[in-house]
């Protein structure tokens, strides 16, 4: 029975596998010809991506036509050859997730020296989004936050997602925290809700619970030394992202690396060079203290076959915020003062016994009075965050064609926040857990049937 039910259960989640290899993946298309312009058939195309050292091998059609998909976003080199013929230099193309690359190669026979590099189809290789129309008018190419916004980029609070406002058509209407560097989790793209919208991590759905980003109890969305690109799709884009009717945010995790690579990251802040906010009651601002931290390490498991990522970040935030509140004054508790009606007229304040034990229960504004029996009190509140992110990804290539990757991603958080009186605090958990797993098979064009004599 205990069998049944996990494979059941792994069925259930097929479906989602096969949107996340359409979701992520590229490809690489074109033709092989003489320099006569005779399409050359049954010519090797070669792409090799350049940070992995993989390679994807396909064969023409008797039309010289080939295709290479899918591939992961990165750099390749592709390169076609056949005996018989000089094979050009190999071209050099960048993929991100939804290119698809159209490329023109022309071989030469004889001795001749080689092309200086494979001519394109018009001026240089055509690259187009995953619906077919061209990159420079998809908004789904255009809007692309980069491994170098991702890396380079300072971010208070170190939330991705916020990198998402500096693309054409996105905003954050609605607050956030500034003291934290928390997003409101509402983004409006093209002007559509912000429950519209869909967030997607490898082509699996992350939306939290009310539709929005997917923050943590802190108020952020980490984990971006583990990312390599987000797609953020404002309009246009293709049926295979769906679901919802505004934008879609597409983050791609990092792959393999052939050499083992590790960094290690923490960034410090404090209140040594905050203002004194205006209500805080002594002369120097309240105490405030943050530490990020984490690192991320990548390598070969098994060499040109099994790859391994992990990445981990840490937050400690510490902040004090002074909360302004109204309780009553001392003359009220005694029954000492008096209250001014909306006539003029002095009204004793007297307090029933049974009333002043509850009295009792708050404490005695440390501000002016207000009036009416009314003083204020501004008191320091610690509201602490803690938050622990964690993914680990393992990419395995069967054969030539075959491959498949599996990721897992934990977050844990927990945050406080103030009400309305400093007495009382509110604490909010998290935890979130995602786990994909994608199979990716290359295929090339399928050979063209010779008509039967």
């Amino acid at each position: 029975m205990p069998l049944s039910i996990t494979i059941l259960t792994a069925l259930l989640f097929l479906p989602s596998v096969g949107v996340s290899a359409q979701t992520k993946m590229a490809a690489v298309h074109g033709t092989v010809q003489s320099h006569t312009g005779v399409p050359i058939p049954a010519a090797t195309v070669l792409a090799k991506n350049m940070a992995t050292g993989l390679s994807r091998t396909v064969s023409a059609n008797e039309k010289g036509e080939f295709a290479i998909q899918p591939l992961d976003p990165g750099a390749y080199e592709v390169q076609a050859s056949r005996p018989g013929h000089i094979s050009p230099i190999p071209l050099r193309v960048e993929l991100r997730a939804g290119d698809a690359v159209e490329l023109k190669f022309m071989l030469e026979t004889g001795s001749g020296e080689p092309e200086r590099k494979a001519e394109s189809a018009g001026a240089e290789a055509a690259n187009l989004s995953s619906s077919g129309t061209s990159a420079s008018t998809s908004a789904g190419m255009s809007n692309l936050i980069s491994e170098d916004q991702l890396a380079g980029l300072p971010l208070n609070g170190r939330s991705y997602s916020q990198l998402a406002t500096l693309q054409s058509g996105v905003s954050d209407p609605f607050a956030g925290s500034a003291s934290r560097g928390g997003g409101s989790g509402g983004l409006t793209i093209s002007g559509g809700r912000a429950t519209a919208n869909n967030f997607l991590l490898d082509g699996t759905n992350i939306m939290d619970t009310g539709n929005l980003v997917p923050r943590s109890a802190a108020g952020v969305q980490l984990g971006s030394d583990a990312i390599l690109q987000v797609q953020v799709f404002a309009a246009n884009y293709g049926a295979e992202y769906g679901r919802g009717s505004g934008g879609v945010l597409n983050s791609i995790t990092r792959s393999r690396t052939p050499q083992w690579h590790g960094t290690f990251f923490e960034y410090f802040r404090n209140s040594k060079l905050d203002a004194r906010n205006f209500f805080d009651p002594g002369p120097e601002p309240t105490p405030f203290k943050r530490n990020q931290f984490g690192s991320t390490i990548t390598g070969p498991l098994l060499k040109d076959r099994t790859f391994f990522m992990a990445s981990y970040e840490g937050l400690r935030d510490r902040l004090t915020e002074t909360v302004i509140d109204h309780f009553p004054d001392k003359m009220a508790r005694e029954g000492r003062g008096i209250i001014t009606d909306d006539d003029g007229n002095d009204i004793p304040i007297e307090v029933n016994p049974r009333v002043k034990p509850y009295l009792d229960l708050h404490p005695l504004p440390n501000g002016p009075s207000l009036g009416r029996g009314v003083g204020e009190n501004a008191a320091s509140l610690f509201l602490p965050t803690n938050e622990n992110f964690f993914t680990v990804r393992v990419d395995h290539k069967i054969a030539d064609r075959d491959s498949f990757f599996t990721r897992y991603s934990l977050d844990d958080a927990s945050s406080h926040r103030s009400q309305t009186s400093f007495l009382f605090k509110t604490q909010s958990n998290s935890r979130q857990q995602y786990l994909t797993l994608v199979g990716a098979r290359a295929i090339g064009l399928p050979r063209t049937k010779r008509p039967s004599a």
